[in-house]
Parts: C-alpha cells; structure tokens; sequence
C-alpha cells in the first residue's frame, strides 16, 4: 500500500502519532474504496521524452559511469550498481543533436558539443552550465565543434574556425585563436600536445605552437609544419600516444584516409589505413582507430589489441570507443547505442529503450497503447526511409524494421505513413506505406502484407510495368469496425476489407480518383472523409449508402468555393472528429471547422466555418498565418494544433481561447515543426510528433465515462512538501467535484475536464488546505451518477 511508504519519514510518523484515530480512519477509507493508487502515472504538467538512444556517435568515461551520447539524447550507465540514468532537455541539458563528449577527470565535468555548436558542462553535482557563446557569434561560415581535448583544466574545443579554450574550473571562455593564414578562420579538426607544442589538424596543414608561448593567441605565433609529405592536406584527427604524434590524412580524391606518424620524423605506421571516415584518438594506454565500419585498439607497440567489426557483429557501426582499465571495450555504435565487449563471448548493449529513429510521420493511440508510423514522404514521391513502424505499449518501446521484421524486410518502398487501430483490438494494426502496400501487424511485428497479388490494391496509374508504386495515403475503420483504406493515384482509389475479411472497391468521381491523398477520416454518420494532396485538391467526403448496390454511392468535393465547403484553403494537411462529432481541419491558411458534417448530401448548409479571435484590440482567425499540420482532441474537447513552424496550441472546446502554446523556447518541446499529435485518452498524455522525434506532455484532461467506477487520486496521500495538482481520475464525463472535510465544509468546488478534476490543495479563500481526511464527491449532471472517495491531506 503506498501509504507506508511515507510512513518512513519522521515528520509523517509525528502526525501518525498525534493523530491516531484519525490514521485508522484513513486505513479503513483507502480499503473500502477501490482504486486510490497512483500507479506510477506521470505527474500532470510533467514531460517525456521518447528518444532513439540507439544513435550513438561518442562515449566517455568519468565518475564512475560510462556517458554515452546518441544524435539525440544522452544517458550514463553506472559500472558500480549497472543503473542506466537518461539526461534530456527536461533534466537540464540546453539543447539536442549531440556531436561528441569528453570527460575530464581534472575538473571533474563532461564536456558536451552540439552540432549546432552550443556547448553544455556537466558536472560531477549535476550542475550544468551552459556556453553559447559560438552558437551566439556572429562569426560567418562553418562553427562547427570538430574535437575537444584537455590540458590541465582547460578544454580546448577545435572549431570550424579556429580553436577555442575553455575555462572549465571558471566556467567561461578564456579564448579563442585565429591560426589560419594573416589570421582567417580555418577550420580546425583536431589537437594534441606532446606538452611542448600544440598541433592542429586542419582541413590546410598541420599547424603548430610551443605550449607556454604567451602570445599563442597570435595567429603568427602558429607555423604550418612543412615536413610532413603532404604540407598542404587535409588531416581530420591527431593524438599524442607513446612518445609519438599520430594524424590521420584525407587524399585528393576524397576515397581514402591513411594514418601518418612522427617520432623523429613522419612515416607511415604499422596500422590498418586505405578506409574512409577514419578517426584517431587516445585513452589511458591505447591508440584508438575508428574505420568505416571497425574500431580498433593499439597498444604502445603499435600491436592490435583489441577490434569490433561488423563481420564478428552484425549490423554494428561503431562511431567510438575506448579500452577501460579493466581491459573492457567500450563502443558508441550508430546501431545500437552503448556496446560494452569484455571478450568476444561476453557483449552486452546497454542502452535505453526508445524508438530506433527519431522520424514520425503519423500516430495514434487506443487503450494506452501508441502506434507510429515513421515514413517521410517528399509530394508524391517517396523518401526510402527504413525506420519502420513503432509500438509504446505497457511502457516500453517496441521498433519493426528490416532487422527484425521479415515481412516489413519484403517491401521495397518502406515510407509507412498511416495507420489504423482496430477498435477491438489495441494490438492490432493496420500500417500503409507509399510505396508497397498495406501491412497488418501484431505486437510482435508485421503479420501480413496486402498488395496487388493478393487484394484490390492497385500500382499508381502510369506506372511502369514490374514498377509496383501501390502508394496508401490514409486508412480508418468505420464504426461497423471495416477498414478502409485510400489507394492513391489509381481508378478505384477507395477500398473497404470488411471485419469478416472481404475486400470490396468503391470508384470516386474522375477528378478526384486520380489524386494522392495525406489522411481518411470516418464521421459519426459513417461517411469518408478524404483528404487530397495532388491534382484537385481539397477534402472529398464519400457515404456508400447501400452495399449492395454500387451505383448509389455519394461522393462531394469540399472547395473554397462558398456553398461548396467554403475552405480557408484547398491545401488541407489534417482533420479530426470532435466530441460534438464536428470535422476540425488543418490548412496553410489555419484552422477551420464544419459544425453539421451531416448535412454534407442533405443539401442544406455544410460550408466550413473559421474561428475569430480578439487579441490586442484586433480581430484574426484562428491561427491564420501558420500551417497547421497536426490536429487533436482531448478527453475534455479541447483542441490540440500542431504547425510548421510556431509549436503546438492548446485551444478552448470552441476554439476561440488560447489555453498553452509550447514551443521549442518555451518547453521542452524538441522542434517547432510538429507531423502529428496523439493524445492516450486514458492518462491525459499527449504525444507530439516533431522533425526531430517524439515528446509528450501530461495534460489534465482525460475522456470521462458514464459511471465512475475506476475513479482514483493521486498523489493519495498528499504530503507537506507536495505543492503539485492533485487529480481526480475515471470520472464521468465532465462531472461536478466537490472535496469537503469530514464535517460537511465545502474546501473546493470544480468541473472535471472530461474525466478528470485537478485541485491544488487551496481553500476558496486561496490558503492552504489544514491537515486531514477530505471527502470527494463526484456526480454528472443530473444526479444519476455518482461516487465518493477520500484523501488524506498533510499540510
């Protein structure tokens, strides 16, 4: 019971002792009411991030962990208890997209580049200082961080410019050297010292300086080491390792890499060369080779140690690694994250669990279960993408891709782009991919693939013989639970596979069949919204009536023509069905609504309506300058939109109130750019697809029912040092809470939002609530529904 957890604090114990009866009170008021734990669910207000952490481009090792950062997150893996510890946006980083980190046992702090040259410290105390100073310059050209090395306790980041040294025990940029020609930028991939000259690896020559010059600021203080062969090359790494400088030189040509040597003068070590995207680096007592698809390990007689390859690790790419003292082989592998080899018999990966790519196109969720499909289409044309289709279900992540899934590994063109869920079935999906058909899925991966050799699915017209282009652009089942599904670009572009497994084709008018097609949406009257992406534009709305006769099927094509659909805009990106059961679009031109989609072949007045809002003094539609690519409704009918380039919006039932806006500034939202937005009506969270993966936010909404009779609280007990929301959960919908003590004083009064109430332990005069046992009465609006559960609450 979660109670005694709080009962091994002292401050609690004190209270329990005061309050004796009062404890009993509270045990026999949790067992006689069901379902008052939190079940681990996210505070409300609270994000997540969903990150790939399988992406990795380099580790390090410091205070007792390994750090390990992919493209777009970073993690540490405790070698002492093996805990695995996630650091985001959310728990202080500045920023994403990580291109290299280095710890320094000197200043006990990691370093962190990113690729957008914003630099974070990392502390052993968790402190994270940032430095943005080179993202901020308003030097021209490449910024780029290219390494970081350490000397003492500064770390010297090499730059696309130049070199720029770190402050680490101050926490500031101490300066920054010009070493380039008269003093112009070059760009400078690498550094190293033999502690009496620094060389730069550069992409003109290696550059070099004597360590203790105090005019090293001075680009003139730099020469350019003329007797290596190749005076002029492009060296993109060097290290000082036994006695000796190591480089790496990219040829003319672009095709090969060789590693070059000098002791008393330069040569060509010992060492595997002739590769591509070579890299070198150093760590305790071995030399490091990064290869195209091997890292390797050299002792200080140039002998190889240690390797990981592809051959000996399928599907490995190793981006960098290290040896431990301990003889373990560390690797960030863009494959599969953190790879820790003790021998060749003892591999371990060790990496967070999250989707294996950061690319979503489309989402949607059913019963706490989320499916995502992560193509990237370009117009009409496919991207080749190979992320696969992505389940989040009972918390962890779950990725079907060519490396797991042997019906997904069949198709050619593998942009999935839309899904649908059966209704009976969370588990069960159905994925369209642009390019090669419909797949249906388990939770365990693709089960089956529907394409022309065994369903009416058809090769876009005019495509080529052998050239089996069968591009699905939207799927939804109906609310007999039939799928249907949008084959673009063809004579009988919509398809019907019935919940006893019979396909049928439905025609649509000429101008609109041969169109492409981004969403399909069904209405509470059971008719087909379409959405059209090529040739006419706008939204075709589609009712079958009668099944068995295929000649009274009815088909109108939304417009921006007034009294045919009267559309902000024909370019529509995205629609969703309301609680009212309202079509709510997304267009170029911002948002728009029809109220009565049931009047769509009635012939009374279906045109859309747009929302006017007062700011300022002035009047504007509803998001009128933004793309809106995404659109969502909550479990309190609330409306969600997603843009290209503003962040997402959170708007009143009606639309006419701006309750959040988040973007990447203001929240830890990853990118302004959103593709989609699904909401688990269940807990409240709200998943927002971006250009640069998946985040999700814990609203306060959730989807009421009739009765309430999985209703909980949360925290319950409520704690003195707690100042959060507390939420009332499983309500009907939008139910009247009220919380009194036990002598009947009324504490708080609200409405629930669908099925959940939030109160933030204040009275009505706005003063914290007094210690002690607090009733919640919840009923609909007419009475005939209602619960009772308790709280304690601690001041």
């Amino acid at each position: 019971m979660p109670l005694f957890i709080y009962l091994q604090t002292n401050r609690f114990m004190s209270f329990i002792t005061r309050n004796f009866f009062l404890f009993l009170l509270l045990i026999l008021c949790l067992s006689c009411f069901p379902g008052k734990a939190q079940n681990g669910l996210t505070g409300i207000g609270q994000w997540r991030m969903h990150l790939p952490y399988n992406k990795a481009v380099s580790v390090a090792e410091g205070n007792g962990k390994i750090y390990c950062a992919s493209r777009y997150g970073l993690f540490s893996y405790d070698k002492e208890d093996g805990s695995i510890e996630r650091y985001s946006r959310i728990s202080g980083l500045s920023d994403l997209e990580i291109s290299s980190i280095r710890y320094s046992n000197n200043a006990h702090v990691l370093v962190i580049a990113y690729e957008n040259s914003n630099i974070d410290l990392f502390y052993d105390d968790n402190t994270i200082i940032n430095l943005s100073d080179i993202k901020r310059s308003s030097i021209v050209g490449n910024k780029s961080v290219n390494d970081i090395f350490f000397r003492d306790h500064f770390a010297y980041l090499s730059c696309g410019f130049g070199i720029v040294v770190l402050d680490l025990s101050r926490k500031e940029i101490k300066d920054t050297y010009f070493i380039g020609p008269n003093g112009a930028p070059i760009n400078v991939n690498g550094l190293t010292t033999d502690n009496t000259w620094f060389y730069a690896a550069t992409d003109n020559g290696i550059y070099k300086a004597q360590v203790n010059n105090p005019f090293i600021f001075n680009f003139s203080e730099w020469s350019k080491d003329t007797t290596i062969l190749n005076r002029n090359g492009k060296y993109t790494s060097i290290a000082y390792f036994s006695g000796r400088i190591f480089t790496v030189e990219t040829d003319v040509t672009g095709f090969h890499d060789y590693i070059r040597m000098h002791d008393t003068a330069w040569s060509s070590p010992p060492i595997d060369s002739g590769d591509v995207d070579m890299k070198i680096s150093t760590y305790l007592n071995h030399l490091n080779v990064k290869l195209s698809y091997t890292i390797e390990a050299y002792d200080a007689s140039l002998t190889r140690t240690h390797v990981m390859s592809a051959t000996e690790y399928p599907n490995t790419l190793p981006k960098d690694g290290f040896i431990a003292n301990d003889n373990t082989f560390w690797i960030a592998d863009f494959n599969n994250g953190l790879i820790r080899i003790k021998n060749f018999w003892d591999y371990s990966n060790l990496t967070p669990n999250g989707p294996k790519s950061p690319s979503v196109y489309a989402m949607q969720v059913l019963n706490d279960d989320l499916w995502v499909a992560s193509g990237t289409i370009k117009g009409t044309t496919p991207a080749y993408s190979y992320n696969g289709t992505y389940l989040f279900t009972d918390e962890e992540w779950k990725t079907f891709d060519r490396t797991n899934d042997s019906i997904y590994n069949r198709i050619t063109f593998t942009d999935v782009n839309c899904m649908a869920i059966d209704p009976s079935d969370s588990k069960h999906a159905f994925v369209g991919s642009w390019g090669s058909g419909l797949l249906e899925y388990r939770d365990h991966g693709a089960v089956h693939l529907y394409d022309e050799s065994n369903s009416p699915i058809h090769a876009i017209n005019g495509a080529s013989p052998g050239y089996y282009l069968m591009a699905i652009g939207g799927a939804a089942f109906d609310n007999n639970k039939n799928l249907w599904v949008a084959n673009c670009a063809t004579n009988l572009p919509l398809l019907q596979l019935s919940s006893t497994g019979t396909w049928t084709s439905h025609p649509l008018p000429s101008q609109f069949s041969v169109n492409y097609f981004y969403q399909l949406l069904v209405d509470d009257f059971n008719q087909k919204w379409i959405i059209g992406r090529g040739g006419a534009n706008g939204i075709g709305v589609f009712n079958e009536n009668d099944l068995a006769n295929p000649n009274d099927n009815s088909f109108q094509l939304l417009t921006a023509s007034a009294g045919s659909g009267n559309l902000p805009s024909t370019t529509v990106f995205s629609m969703a069905k309301d609680k009212d059961g309202a079509i709510w679009m997304g267009t170029d031109k911002g948002v728009a609504v029809i109220y009565n989609p049931g009047s769509v072949f009635t012939g009374d007045d279906y045109d859309a309506q747009r929302i006017l809002l007062q700011q300022d003094g002035h009047t504007q539609y509803l998001l009128e300058t933004e793309s809106v690519l995404a659109v969502a409704v909550d479990g309190a009918n609330r409306k969600w939109f997603g843009t290209v380039s503003g962040g997402v919006f959170l708007m009143s039932e009606d639309g006419t109130q701006q309750l959040k806006h988040f973007d990447a500034d203001n929240s830890p939202l990853l990118s302004n750019y959103i593709t989609s937005i699904a909401i688990n009506d269940n807990t409240g969270e709200v998943f927002f697809g971006t250009e640069k993966g998946i985040v999700s936010y814990r609203s306060d909404a959730t989807v009421g029912g009739e009765t309430c009779d999985k209703y909980l609280v949360f925290p319950n007990p409520v704690t003195h040092d707690y100042s959060g929301p507390i939420a009332v959960k499983g309500l009907v919908n939008n139910a009247d809470v009220r919380i009194t003590d036990l002598s009947g004083s009324l504490v708080y009064h609200t409405k629930a939002n669908g099925g959940e109430a939030i109160w933030y332990g204040n009275n009505f005069k706005g003063e914290r609530a007094h210690t002690g046992v607090y009733l919640v009465y919840v009923s609909n609006e007419d009475g005939s529904a209602t619960c009772v559960t308790k709280m304690l609450f601690v001041h």
